[in-house]
């Protein structure tokens, strides 16, 4: 089977100028994801499950909010029926980047988001965690 081209890790911020923060969303082969909020440090953690319809939309099942020094949260919000497009562009810089923009919605505060890597360590997820518990 064919990897999915939404498969790695997206950054709002890759598009613009490096700033003090951004949002970075993972997506997993297997289905798994999470999006970093980050502000001068990585702030909170969402994970979610995702999966394509038939016709090809993304659909997101958002199940676990992590912020720091806190426990965790339950959350059940659905992003469904998701346009989304991928295609080579340009960052403000004039860096060519591969873009995946949300049509239809924005996608966890924004719609567009520049691939930084296609693919995740499979431990990745827990170091990231783990930030937020040793802060």
């Amino acid at each position: 089977m064919k990897k999915d081209e939404v498969v790695g890790v997206w950054s709002a911020d890759a598009l613009y100028m490096p700033g003090p923060s951004d949002e970075i969303i993972y997506f997993m082969e297997s289905g798994d994801g999470w999006v970093e909020y980050l502000n001068w440090s990585l702030c909170s953690i969402e994970t979610f499950k995702w999966w394509r319809s038939a016709d090809g939309k993304l659909h997101i099942q958002s199940n676990m909010l992590f912020e720091d020094h806190k426990t965790s949260t339950e959350i059940d919000e659905l992003h469904a029926n998701l346009d989304i497009c991928i295609q080579q562009g340009m960052t403000k810089t004039n860096q060519p980047i591969t873009i995946l923009s949300a049509l239809n919605a924005d996608l966890f505060g924004n719609d567009k988001y520049g691939l930084l890597s296609s693919t995740i360590e499979s431990d990745y997820f827990s170091k990231r965690l783990s930030l937020l518990r040793d802060e």
